[in-house]
């Protein structure tokens, strides 16, 4: 009737775990309507003696404890494939064998306790060898505990890019014992999973943006309306690149260094991959070497200079330009020094075209582009 019934059923949780039980479940009931209601007077002494100990009974729920346990293991390795692939099989598997024989043993401790057997002193021989096989195998167990801590926890998974010791490498699986990892001169490292776990671990692959951070020192030549110019002109750059988060954008005139004029440009790419941070670090780097060289200044570097009085160390005419167009922003209110108005930020965003963007990324990027 149980086999007629489950088909009948909806695909879902409910219908896998009638399938699993219901075998052991009926072999269960069929056992206590026997045993009730048949008289005692019909049923052999050992057939009794059976019913006494609850050896139908003990039997039936370890084999359901079984099935739930096989069952719960099936839906994690399905749960592992979905968000990690295979890493964790062998984990599980351990822990599926692990609970099977924690049940067989508490079964047959029942069980002889049941037939009026001393199960003191069994429990007291087997806490005596469980300590011993402990003492033998601490650093396995040790290591195990860290497996499943990083399983547990999801710290790192397989093929994400970490750091590490001071190292930098792609997780290629976390066993039993050991994990693996392929560092970026191709080899491979082994390290235990205590110490793996016990480790300071940044997780490379998971980070949501790539911090762009260079310091920039100008040449002493440099006047204060060059300085002007180039930090208006850099934070421009900065608010219409598509690919640079102006939520927290800074470009400041931090220092005067010892032989250079000294600027800070902080701010964030929308890039989650090295590869592809390169690529517009690259991009904006050029960019700030065009300003520079338009604003008739130039990088500095460690060196003693001697000027005579009828030298010139900057460009005249393009020194003349940068103090003109500051002069003219000043007069028509668009001398944004400090903070660039919210409006101002909205239409510079995403007026510049990255090199490597395709044509749908520059459109949508770019709706404010003139």
């Amino acid at each position: 009737i149980v086999r007629w019934i489950i088909p009948k059923l909806r695909h879902g949780f409910t219908r896998r775990l009638i399938s699993i039980v219901h075998v052991p479940v009926i072999l269960l009931l069929v056992t206590s309507l026997i045993r009730g209601l048949f008289p005692e007077r019909l049923i052999s002494a050992h057939i009794a003696a059976l019913f006494n100990s609850n050896t139908i009974v003990i039997l039936v729920v370890t084999w359901i404890l079984f099935r739930l346990t096989d069952f719960t293991a099936q839906r994690a390795r399905l749960k592992l494939v979905e968000t990690d692939g295979s890493t964790g099989f062998s984990l599980i598997d351990l822990v599926r064998r692990i609970v099977k024989f924690s049940l067989v043993l508490i079964a047959l401790i029942v069980w002889l306790s049941n037939l009026g057997f001393n199960v003191t002193a069994i429990l007291a021989s087997l806490g005596v060898l469980g300590l011993a096989v402990g003492l033998a195998s601490k650093n396995f167990i040790e290591d195990l505990i860290g497996a499943m801590t990083l399983h547990a926890t999801g710290v790192v998974k397989r093929d994400e890019n970490i750091r590490f010791g001071g190292q930098v490498g792609v997780v290629e699986d976390i066993g039993l014992r050991m994990t693996t990892i392929r560092t970026r001169e191709r080899s491979v490292v082994t390290m235990p999973n205590a110490t793996f776990a016990a480790m300071q671990i940044e997780n490379l692959g998971r980070r949501d943006s790539f911090l762009f951070n260079p310091k920039l020192g100008l040449r002493y030549e440099t006047t204060p309306d060059q300085l002007r110019y180039l930090l208006i002109e850099l934070r421009k750059l900065l608010y219409s690149h598509p690919k640079v988060i102006a939520n927290d954008v800074r470009v400041r005139f931090t220092t005067f260094g010892a032989y250079s004029l000294d600027l800070d440009i902080f701010c964030y790419i929308s890039e989650t991959t090295y590869r592809d941070y390169l690529a517009v670090a690259e991009d904006l780097n050029l960019r700030i070497m065009d300003i520079v060289a338009q604003a008739g200044t130039g990088f500095a570097f460690p060196t003693q200079t001697e000027y005579h009085a009828s030298e010139q160390a900057n460009d005249v005419d393009l020194t003349r330009r940068a103090e003109e167009e500051v002069r003219r922003q000043r007069e028509q209110g668009q001398h944004f020094q400090h903070h660039f108005p919210e409006d101002v930020i909205r239409d510079l965003a995403g007026t510049l075209k990255f090199p490597n963007a395709g044509p749908d990324e520059n459109e949508s990027s770019n709706t404010n582009t003139p």
